[in-house]
């Protein structure tokens, strides 16, 4: 990870092409742009981090990451499984999973969950 300052302006990124691993039906309810992490913008395996969406009614089936993922809530909620534990989150959470960590999220209410 570089040493300097980084300033990414979050609409001037795409979002991220996981039709590779997703099917096309998840792909229609769920959008994610990586910015750290694994072939993000900032190309590092020490964490994840970026821009979740997921529609009302949907949800990101339980996958792992090798590097700890941090997420900001930014608006809706959702039922979130990290491990054992299952938990609501909504605007002002903060979210961390540990390496290797199983994490799902199903959105709750009518609002988009974005993080």
């Amino acid at each position: 990870m570089s040493d300097g300052p980084i300033h990414i302006r979050m609409d001037d990124l795409p979002w991220t092409d996981y039709s590779a691993w997703y099917p096309d039906d998840m792909m229609q309810t769920m959008r994610a742009m990586r910015v750290i992490g694994p072939g993000g913008v900032v190309d590092t395996n020490e964490t994840v981090f970026g821009l979740l969406e997921i529609d009302p009614g949907a949800g990101y089936p339980p996958h792992r990451h090798a590097a700890p993922e941090v997420y900001f809530v930014l608006a809706g909620r959702a039922q979130c499984r990290f491990g054992d534990e299952t938990f609501e989150a909504g605007p002002g959470s903060v979210l961390r999973t540990a390496p290797n960590m199983v994490h799902s999220f199903r959105t709750l209410g009518d609002e988009p969950f974005r993080a």
